[in-house]
């Protein structure tokens, strides 16, 4: 198993989305596989005019959002690794997930969604409306993005389990001795994958996400580990991972998600130009702008 080092070891390279004439169909992280290699392939397909009504299902979307999420993966791709996805996914009545698109890191799932986008309905967005940053402007707008303006990074170094070392550290009780701790310094994890987001979709909230991702890295959690080297045993880790995720210092939280965040991604955003200051414009490019509704 290899660990990446988040204070060794950081993204490889980032490139314009529309320069991959390669890479364009390769996943940033990719599905790690049981005998440890990992599969990046991946072939997008042609939506049908009935699967786009089923990605437009708001009701599904507002309900069941990592389901929905799972759903439009299965809709827009047609491999991953030459493992079939779409034809396996249509055989069982649009019901059941294949297992390498449960495996998906979620950061994979962006990107996965924005290539299907682009296969469908090509690089331009119209009519974002955004608001200026610029403190002494502020003011409301309407752009059209181009996403070929989209960031992507990759990393031929695998990214599957993190090593994260923590500031303060975590304050465990020790089994059967209620007044005595000790004290872990380092932890090391897999990455989110979409079957956790499906475990733990009845506790997903649009405004406040931390219990959903608490109990997903939670899942994650490989081993605890003591200055010395002393691992907290397996069994432990499962009884008491969430709650301790929920007690850990602000600052130790802060180097988690900046390990988490520091692996190979689509960055979603665009820079335009401010229509009334000039200035530059950052846009978040959001997943509600994609896959528009026709009549």
């Amino acid at each position: 198993m290899q660990v990446t080092d988040f204070y060794k070891e950081f993204r490889d390279n980032d490139y314009p989305l529309f320069s991959l004439a390669e890479q364009f169909n390769r996943l940033p992280i990719g599905v790690e596989t049981s005998d440890g290699s990992i599969l990046r392939d991946l072939v997008p397909r042609v939506l049908s005019r009935t699967e786009l009504k089923m990605i437009q299902d708001e009701r599904y979307s507002r309900n069941n959002p990592m389901a929905w999420l799972a759903r439009l993966i299965c809709l827009v791709t047609d491999s991953i690794g030459k493992v079939p996805v779409y034809t396996p996914y249509a055989q069982s009545g649009f019901e059941e997930i294949p297992e390498i698109v449960r495996e998906l890191p979620l950061s994979d799932t962006s990107y996965i969604v924005f290539v299907g986008h682009i296969h469908n309905f090509g690089w331009s967005i119209k009519n974002v409306h955004t608001t200026c940053i610029d403190e002494l402007c502020g003011k409301k707008q309407v752009h059209d993005v181009d996403l070929r303006g989209l960031m992507v990074e990759y990393s031929e170094a695998a990214h599957h389990h993190l090593l994260i070392k923590f500031k303060r550290g975590l304050s465990i009780q020790r089994k059967g001795e209620e007044t005595k701790k000790d004290l872990y310094t380092s932890m090391s994890m897999t990455i989110p994958l979409l079957k956790h987001a499906l475990k733990y979709e009845r506790y997903y909230r649009p405004n406040d996400q931390g219990d959903f991702y608490e109990r997903i890295y939670g899942d994650c959690i490989e081993s605890i580990l003591q200055e010395n080297g002393e691992p907290l045993e397996d069994e432990r880790i499962r009884a008491i991972a969430t709650p301790t995720l929920k007690n850990m210092s602000g600052e130790d939280s802060a180097i988690l998600e900046g390990v988490l965040n520091s692996t190979p991604a689509l960055l979603i955003m665009v820079k335009k130009q401010c229509n009334y200051c000039s200035e530059d414009l950052p846009i978040i490019v959001s997943q509600s702008f994609l896959y528009p509704k026709r009549r």
